[in-house]
């Protein structure tokens, strides 16, 4: 199976956008997804700044697959892209 997201906001708004995205996925994809999630949520969460009004603006790519064969998970990839930028969210 397969997922894939594309999402641009504020650290926090990228993180709920990530849940979101975990309950509309179901089966293999699912379980491929959030064996990945906290991982993805920990390194949005790592680009921040204390001045509410310079927040950054996170782009984030990810994607992943895998295999299973008679119930048993014979591979797994997932690629992660995370990229910062200060610019105003409008």
């Amino acid at each position: 199976m397969s997922w894939s997201i594309n999402i641009i906001g504020k650290p926090k708004n990228v993180s709920n956008a990530l849940e979101i995205y975990s309950e509309k996925l179901s089966g293999q994809s699912k379980v491929e997804f959030d064996a990945a999630l906290p991982y993805m949520m920990g390194l949005v969460q790592q680009n921040f700044n204390e001045n509410e009004q310079l927040l950054p603006v996170i782009k984030i790519e990810a994607s992943g697959y895998g295999y299973v064969q008679d119930g048993v998970q014979k591979y797994r990839n997932c690629i992660c892209k995370i990229e910062t930028h200060h610019a105003e969210l409008v």
